[in-house]
């Protein structure tokens, strides 16, 4: 029961944060509201198309990190601590990934000030499809160049 709420405890949590946000304190208006707010605070006064775009690219940014982050979570907690990449993990986590975004999609579709997107389930499967390749990346073992190797076995 321990190793389950180890690592599964931070998926759920990080979903259900990804979940709430589907709501009004997180629609655009909201969040261009605050951008306009924490730029007029630091002395920029930008136009109100320029704080859109701004504003729309923040709001795209996110839904790749914060789906980055639940998917670098998940794979954790599907491995269990073991070490490795697989790609039945990957899969698995991936899935995890698409039925999150998904129904926050879903739910977005019921918030008068939301709109639910299938660009957006693919933006954020996006996310977590580049937190797969880090992770792969960073899982491999290192390997020597052979040449560097015989290179240092050669007498000068």
């Amino acid at each position: 029961m321990r190793k389950a709420i180890r690592y599964w405890l931070p998926v759920v949590v990080w979903a259900a944060i990804i979940i709430q946000a589907t709501g009004r304190t997180f629609d655009a208006p909201h969040t261009s509201g605050w951008l306009a707010a924490i730029l007029s605070a630091i002395g920029l006064r930008l136009s109100t198309s320029s704080i859109a775009i701004a504003n729309y690219v923040i709001r795209k940014s996110a839904h790749l990190t914060e789906y980055a982050i639940l998917t670098a979570l998940s794979f954790r907690a599907v491995r269990e601590g073991r070490r490795g990449f697989t790609l039945r993990w990957a899969l698995v986590v991936l899935a995890i990934t698409v039925c999150v975004a998904s129904t926050d999609e879903f739910l977005q579709s019921f918030t008068p000030t939301r709109t639910s997107s299938v660009w957006d389930v693919l933006l954020d499967t996006c996310g977590g499809t580049i937190a797969l390749l880090v992770i792969r990346l960073c899982s491999s073992p290192v390997r020597r160049h052979p040449s560097s190797e015989a290179g240092t076995s050669e007498a000068g």
